[in-house]
């Protein structure tokens, strides 16, 4: 499948949310597309044929994830509700505690942290926009590691668990 047929779904599944009386899109959805089409914006604009293609692959893989989360009870429209991600921080088989906990979208990994789980690890649990992340564990201001996760996935898991292990 391509990416604009990802796009098309994307925009059907929305579509059919704005018919149905009284139906709102929630607002961390609409942000998590925004990011997409940001994403969009910057593959037109990218002279590099790797980086565009990245770019494309990521909008597809983070819209395939978006799309294949479960539609309402009356099977009309996708439901687009967060997901509850339980992140662990590990030394060997030992969870640690005490690390902040963040995540950007994979495609915003170098920017300021747009989510920012309430307590420290670990673990912690906070609940996000389905898509492909990148989670950071800092301490005192200096992030530890990093690791790239999914946060549901195409099958329409409601739950996710990403573990990042701090080898120092």
């Amino acid at each position: 499948m391509s990416t604009l047929t990802d796009i098309d779904t994307t925009f059907s599944h929305l579509s059919m949310r704005f018919r149905l009386p009284g139906e709102v899109i929630p607002t961390d959805y609409l942000k998590s597309i925004n990011n997409d089409l940001s994403a969009l914006n910057h593959a037109y604009h990218d002279t590099s044929t790797s980086n565009v293609h990245w770019l494309l692959d990521f909008v597809k893989r983070d819209l395939r994830i978006k799309n294949g989360q479960p539609s309402d009870i009356r099977g009309l429209a996708k439901v687009y509700k967060n997901i509850d991600v339980t992140v662990k921080v590990m030394r060997g088989d030992r969870q640690i505690n005490g690390y902040n906990i963040t995540a950007n979208p994979e495609f915003w990994e170098n920017s300021k942290p747009m989510y920012t789980f309430n307590k420290q690890s670990s673990p912690t649990t906070d609940n996000m926009q389905p898509g492909e992340y990148v989670f950071f564990a800092s301490k005192k201001g200096s992030v530890s590691q990093k690791k790239n996760g999914t946060v549901g996935s195409e099958d329409a898991i409601s739950t996710s668990e990403v573990t990042i292990y701090i080898e120092k």
